[in-house]
């Protein structure tokens, strides 16, 4: 019996996964209808369906609907367009058809021919049930997911200034090494996801304080991780330039501290193994 329950809950589940899936297929068909047209931006979609009808051939989804367009550049990702009120989506075959709400005055009247009666005071009182932060929580990380980018956690110096003047005075002087009395803070940035979290740490940290001011100049030339240890060289530690010794004083802790806050770092070793 509990094997027959478990089947059973096991396959709503999955017919609620599978329609989700074919209704964000269906809005992106008709997203330059909701958002207009973004060709550098990909759309995303939260929604929540308040209902369905099938008629004369006709299947009607009664939608709360929000819908954002986002662009990634340069390390940031921003929104586009976005869209967030009551919507029809209408199938007919392999057309679809997307019926949006009158503006101003005729709104409440177009919500009223949109709609069954019965949902109507859902679409009024959408606010309550339909969080714009939720709802804006959502929408972001399906535009990271669209984007294929990944979230990871970076290090740098609280007071940026004084710890660049701290470790050229280091470098130029000698003396104590102060980098244990320099405070960092950490925070998240996004990143193309294109390998495993510990080299995408090091391109993003390195990406956060690159050579020249340039993030298109901060490129990892050698990477890998043996056991608890990563072997490590950035293109300014490979190729250089006349005075590169003082900027690898500075950049290297940045690296390092982001990946030795990562499970199972425990050293970072500038040189190839």
């Amino acid at each position: 019996m509990r094997k027959l329950v478990f089947l059973a809950i096991s396959l709503v589940v999955l017919s609620i996964q599978l329609r989700s899936q074919n209704l964000d297929s269906l809005l992106e068909r008709v997203s330059p209808e909701i958002l207009g047209k973004t060709d550098s931006c990909k759309p995303v979609f939260v929604y929540k369906v308040l209902g369905e009808s099938a008629r004369h051939g006709v299947v009607r989804y009664y939608l709360v609907l929000y819908a954002a367009s986002y662009a990634y550049e340069n390390g940031e990702l921003s929104m586009c367009s976005g869209y967030s009120d009551a919507a029809v989506l209408e199938v007919r075959g392999d057309s679809v058809r997307i019926l949006l709400p009158a503006e101003g005055e005729d709104y409440s009247s177009s919500i009223r021919k949109m709609f069954p009666a019965h949902l109507v005071p859902l679409v009024f009182n959408r606010y309550k049930f339909f969080k714009a932060d939720s709802v804006q929580a959502v929408a972001d990380e399906k535009a990271i997911k669209a984007w294929h980018l990944r979230r990871v956690t970076v290090f740098m110096p609280v007071n940026l200034k004084q710890y660049e003047n701290l470790m050229n005075q280091y470098y130029f002087e000698g003396g104590q090494n102060p980098l244990s009395k320099i405070k960092f803070y950490s925070y998240q940035v996004l990143i193309p996801d294109t390998a495993d979290v510990y080299k995408l740490t090091a391109i993003a940290a390195y990406r956060e304080y690159p050579p020249f001011g340039n993030k298109d100049n901060a490129q990892i030339s050698y990477f890998e991780r043996v056991r608890d240890t990563v072997y490590i060289l950035t293109n300014a530690d490979v190729d250089g330039w006349a005075g590169v010794g003082s900027y690898l004083m500075k950049v290297h802790p940045i690296i390092e501290k982001s990946l030795l806050n990562l499970h199972g770092v425990k050293a970072v070793v500038w040189k190839k193994k």
